[in-house]
Formats: C-alpha cells, sequence, structure tokens
C-alpha cells in the first residue's frame, strides 16, 4: 500500500510503555516498550505492505525551536527511567529486523521524518507515515499519507490511513492550513500557546472563511470586537507558533542506511531478552518470507 514506511519511534515507543502492563526480564529488565514496539512494527509492516520502513528516534530537544522559544515543551515530564533503559535495545532491535533507524543531535526527529517524507514523495514514492501526531497531517498529500492508531474513543479499530479527505472530514480544512490551525488552537503538548476563545470549532471557521492566518489579519476589521483584539494583541504569539508547528523541510537531502536484515541477531536478541512468544512468531515470519514469491522486478 506504500513504498516506504517511515515509524515517529518515540511516539510510537511511548504508547507501546503505556499501553502493555508490567513485563520484565527475570533479572528485573524491563520489557514492555520493547515487545510492544516489535509488534506494532510487525503490525504496521503487514497493514502496509511497504518495501522499505525507516524509524525515526529524538536524541535531545529542538535547538531550532528552543532559541525561537526557551519553553517549548517545557511541560513534559522526564522520560520514565524503565523507559529510558529500553531506548538503546529498541535502537539495536530496530536494525536487526532490517529497518533503518535515523536519528540526529538536537533535531527533532519530526523534522527528519517529514523532511525525508517530502523528498521521496517528490521523487514519485508513495509514503506511510505511522504516528499519532496530529502535526503531519501538514504534509498529508496524494503520496503521503498518515496511518493514525486506534483512539480511546474507537479502541478496537485498527490503524486508519488519514488522507486529504479524511483531514478535511475531521477538522474541515485542507492538510495545508493545519499549521496554521494548531498556531490558533495551540498544542498542549509541545506546550504551546493558542489564541484565548479560538477553539477547535471557531479555527476551522475562520481557516475556511479566510483560508489562512495571513487571510484573517487582511479581513480582521470583520471579526466580532472581541475577537478582533485578539487578533491585534497576539500577532507575535500567533508568527511565533507558525514556526514552531511548522517542518523543517529545507534541511539537506536526506539519505538514511537500510541496514541489511540479521534474522539470527535479531532472533539472539529476542533470547537474551528473554522474549520467547516474540522469537516464535519471528521464526514464523522467516519462514513466511523465504515463501513468498519475489516481486517480478526481482525475479
Amino acid at each position: 500500500m506504500a513504498d516506504l514506511l517511515l515509524l515517529d519511534g518515540h511516539n510510537l515507543v511511548f504508547r507501546a510503555f503505556y499501553g502493555i502492563g508490567p513485563l520484565s526480564r527475570k533479572d528485573g529488565f524491563p520489557l514492555n516498550a520493547i515487545y510492544g514496539w516489535i509488534k506494532t512494527v510487525w503490525h504496521l509492516q503487514d497493514l502496509i505492505r511497504p518495501r522499505k520502513t525507516f524509524a525515526f528516534f529524538d536524541r535531545g530537544k529542538s535547538a531550532d525551536r528552543l532559541e525561537i522559544y526557551s519553553a517549548y515543551k517545557a511541560n513534559r515530564t522526564p522520560t520514565p527511567e524503565n523507559l529510558q533503559k529500553q531506548l538503546p535495545p529498541i535502537w539495536e532491535i530496530t536494525r536487526a529486523m532490517g529497518i533503518g533507524a535515523v536519528a540526529k543531535e538536537n533535531v527533532e526527529a519530526d523534522d527528519l521524518l517529514a523532511a525525508y517524507a517530502v523528498q521521496q514523495a517528490k521523487n514519485g514514492t508513495s509514503v506511510a507515515i505511522a504516528s499519532a501526531d496530529k502535526d503531519f497531517v501538514q504534509i498529508t498529500g496524494d503520496s503521503i499519507v498518515q496511518w493514525i492508531p486506534a483512539t480511546a474513543h474507537v479502541p478496537k479499530s485498527d490503524w486508519q490511513p488519514m488522507d486529504r479527505e479524511k483531514v478535511f472530514e475531521k477538522w474541515g480544512i485542507p492538510p495545508e492550513a493545519m499549521v496554521d490551525f494548531l498556531s490558533l488552537v495551540g498544542d498542549a503538548a509541545d506546550n504551546i500557546r493558542g489564541l484565548r476563545r479560538v477553539g477547535v470549532k471557531t479555527a476551522s471557521k475562520l481557516l475556511q472563511q479566510y483560508g489562512s492566518i495571513d487571510g484573517i489579519f487582511a479581513h480582521a476589521n470583520e471579526l466580532p470586537e472581541q475577537l478582533r483584539d485578539q487578533f491585534r494583541q497576539n500577532e507575535k504569539l500567533l508568527r511565533c507558533n507558525q514556526q514552531l508547528v511548522r517542518f523543517n523541510l529545507s534541511m539537506e537531502p536526506l539519505n538514511p542506511e537500510l541496514p541489511v536484515r540479521r534474522p539470527e541477531d535479531f532472533h539472539k536478541l529476542l533470547m537474551d531478552y528473554e522474549l520467547p512468544s516474540l522469537l516464535q512468531a519471528a521464526m514464523e515470519r522467516d519462514v513466511a518470507i523465504h515463501q513468498a514469491p519475489l516481486p517480478l522486478e526481482e525475479c
């Protein structure tokens, strides 16, 4: 269903850590994030059937955004120790699975992923992005589709593709308006403050009517007095928000490495971390891969 599957690493790892109950090795080493990560990756690969898979991870906060706004993401609690312990094994396991692991010091994984997705889409590659982060909506297009997980409202549903049509259905705006939408309503997860009295419905209505924040300012005299004052008093805030929300797509073209898939190394890691059920599943998947017919161009 897509040539490339790009995984929002920390987003999915955090979901695995908090979504799976206590699980540990005999010596007490935590395993819930590792277990959930592997299961999630397998499920997404089975669902999307990509030719290549890359996972993008954070390595420090965004230096560029912190220069703009020192309180960016300052509201986030430190990564739990039991999750922190599992991150190096997840990196090693990911590469042993034949999945590219990508990170860059002080550059957000979201920027790396988004830049690579856009670069590849321009080359005619179809891209699937797996993440619950609505920021990725801003680059959704004909060749880029975001896959989002089940929500608390529909817990038994599977991952769903979010294309342009579904973006408009959910928020009433096209993907290219998402930067301005989030700039207006704010994003509590990133400690980005929106405008008072401007919620989801108001932001959607304003962008439907005026197209963008620039369009709203151009027609500010048409707004109700309280709303007009909000915009005039907070233009600096909104311009700052736009810089924080918008992905940096101007970085040098990425050429991430796709490691050779090493089943023996992967199996050994699963044994070392005492995950027998995943080891059995991995061996069964290896058999299925060997039995699967080669694509015509590889025959």
